[in-house]
């Protein structure tokens, strides 16, 4: 019978996809009566979403109903009166009909197998019939046209939400150029049931220099750039006359071979077509809600860099932004994500900020909560500590010290070293370490680093030297400490 993988995504397409499609259609023809209808009594008894359309006797039968109407299956005997198996396989591939063929046949011949091989049969199978082959045979073909068509329908439907909801902030300077704001968002993963946004994904920038420029009512881009096969489906998100942003969404998990093919056929198709060289830049991505974190991220940083160097001008400006552009929910993420971003580089009263934003309610609100977030980083401490801080974040891999830091920033190491200690009530060679091991205990949790890597982007010339000062200041091994993790007894 069929085998589990195949009941598997049967059921998985019956789920979500086959009430939306239509029968999988099916003729029978042989003109052995008993067969015939013993075909067509089996599919119609056991083969779900499966209707056979026509029980033929004669292969000009046949014909005459593949005239009348699209049919997804043929099953038919090789030798019939008038027109028999393989002439019937030669109409259908002849008139570029989308219909599947199975020859049923008492002999094995060589020149049959060739013919029918060259007419596109897609199986010849032995009489006396095997009903569990036929069956699987059947199951097979319609439940990879329903696959297909579930698939081409979530592509359209996909293409259709994308164009009309992604739009481009380019005045924030974003490498992405884009953001959905959160109910957009929300809309998008309501209507895409595929999973695309879960897919792994590339964003690929790709230029023409300006004097090859495209005009932009022949959409070259477009017409040139998105596709959709078994590997992939590309959109192009936005175009000009010399540039154009594609989402390359990848269907298999090899996302950085697939995506340089993509470039490398996009490359060729320009230089064959319009003796254009493109270039081309990418960045992958685990799913398009990552593209989306980024996006925010990146402003979240922007936002704390202008902070860190005391440039409220620029902050001001920022926020005005926000003020005009954005809506609340967006806001609202937005300073979920700078409160968690501050307390991972410099630490706050994080307790304190997130329970103040669980109760605001609209967009002046939140923009003044900003303002006295700002206002609390900068003058509540002493500024020279938060730099600092906030220097040690993002530079932790590298061989910093006390002595470095402080010609950094231009102040002596013993002073250093002294308000260092009055504000965080710890020397700066454990707050470094501490900070190491807080990482190291984020990328442990994702699980996708060895234990050897995540030595290396701590910044550790030996893993024997990570384990050691891990185990002293956790109390337990890496393996451990993820053991722990799982079973919920260390958050």
């Amino acid at each position: 019978m069929v085998s589990r993988s195949k009941d598997v995504l049967a059921n998985h397409i019956k789920e979500r996809a086959v009430s939306a499609l239509r029968e999988y259609t099916v003729i029978v023809a042989d003109d052995e009566q008993m067969i015939s209808n013993g075909i067509s009594r089996m599919i119609s008894q056991e083969c779900e979403n499966t209707r056979v359309v026509a029980t033929c006797y004669d292969g000009t039968e046949v014909i005459k109903t593949l005239e009348e109407e699209p049919v997804d299956l043929v099953i038919t005997d090789i030798c019939m009166p008038e027109t028999d198996g393989l002439q019937i396989a030669e109409y259908i591939h002849k008139n570029k009909l989308p219909t599947k063929v199975i020859i049923v046949t008492a002999y094995r011949n060589f020149e049959y197998a060739q013919s029918a091989l060259k007419y596109g049969v897609s199986r010849i199978i032995s009489k006396p019939l095997d009903s569990d082959e036929l069956y699987e045979l059947i199951c097979s073909h319609r439940d990879e046209k329903e696959s297909r068509e579930y698939v081409a329908s979530q592509i359209s439907e996909t293409k259709k939400i994308l164009n009309e909801h992604l739009f481009f902030c380019k005045q924030l300077g974003l490498y992405i150029s884009g953001e959905l704001n959160y109910s957009e968002l929300k809309g998008f993963f309501e209507k895409t049931n595929r999973g695309f946004a879960e897919k792994p994904c590339a964003l690929i920038k790709l230029s023409v220099p300006p004097q090859k420029s495209f005009s932009n009512e022949h959409n070259n881009w477009r017409n040139m750039c998105e596709t959709d096969n078994e590997k992939s489906v590309a959109f192009c998100i936005n175009d000009n006359i010399s540039t154009a942003t594609v989402l390359l969404f990848v269907m298999q998990t090899e996302i950085d071979i697939v995506t340089k093919q993509y470039i490398d056929e996009i490359k060729t198709l320009f230089k064959k077509a319009f003796g254009v060289e493109v270039k081309a830049t990418y960045k992958l991505y685990e799913n398009l809600m990552s593209i989306i974190v980024e996006g925010t991220r990146s402003v979240v940083m922007m936002y704390v860099d202008y902070l860190m160097s005391n440039n409220y001008g620029a902050i001001a400006d920022l926020t005005h932004t926000f003020d005009t552009a954005y809506d609340y929910e967006w806001v609202r993420n937005f300073c979920y994500a700078l409160v968690n971003y501050l307390n991972d580089c410099i630490e706050l009263d994080v307790t304190y900020y997130l329970n103040r934003l669980k109760f605001i309610e609209n967009k002046k609100d939140l923009l003044s909560f900003l303002s006295e977030l700002t206002k609390n980083t900068s003058f509540d401490s002493d500024k020279r500590v938060v730099q600092v801080k906030y220097y040690i974040s993002q530079h932790y891999a590298e061989g910093i010290s006390l002595r470095s830091i402080a010609d950094i920033f231009n102040i002596s190491h013993t002073y250093l070293s002294k308000i260092f200690h009055d504000e965080t009530g710890e020397s700066f060679g454990n707050y470094i370490i501490k900070f190491r091991m807080k990482k190291a205990k984020e990328f442990l949790i994702r699980g996708k680093h060895s234990i050897e890597e995540v030595s290396e982007l701590l910044g550790y010339n030996s893993v024997h030297y990570f384990l050691k000062v891990f185990k002293k200041e956790t109390g337990m091994t890496p393996k451990q400490y993820i053991t722990a993790v799982v079973q919920g007894e260390r958050k």
